[in-house]
């Protein structure tokens, strides 16, 4: 392996083990009730995850689908609808049913809290 291959490899792994750690933290502080740190912290996730195409990363269950999970918390409704529909479009493209499951179910929290009944009862019918 060549020195800057080498180089490309430690900084990539660096960037996991820090997008792990985000992710870490934004849960933690989520179970802290600490939602606007927990926030900063996903988007970091996300940041990373976007920089280094980790389609993966971004989606349900990682940065996206944690980063709205935290505004429902926040009462940002609205926020979060749009970051579970994108969560939602990077979960379809993967595929992962049990994932595209709880995205569906985050995503119709949110719709329920800003009094779109009809369409949080179609978001999840869509993904039983």
């Amino acid at each position: 392996m060549r020195e800057t291959d080498l180089a490309i490899a430690t900084e990539t792994e660096n960037r996991v083990r820090g997008w792990q750690a985000y992710g870490r933290m934004g849960a933690a502080y989520n179970s802290l009730g600490k939602y606007k740190r927990a926030v900063e912290m996903h988007k970091k996730r996300l940041a990373v995850a976007i920089e280094t195409r980790d389609r993966e990363g971004e989606g349900g269950g990682k940065a996206y689908g944690n980063l709205g999970v935290s505004h429902n918390c926040l009462g940002e409704y609205r926020t979060a609808i749009e970051t579970h529909e994108k969560c939602l479009a990077i979960d379809g493209e993967i595929g992962d049913q049990r994932v595209i499951g709880g995205t569906s179910g985050n995503l119709g929290t949110a719709e329920t809290r800003v009094g779109e009944y009809s369409r949080a009862i179609e978001t999840q019918y869509k993904h039983l």
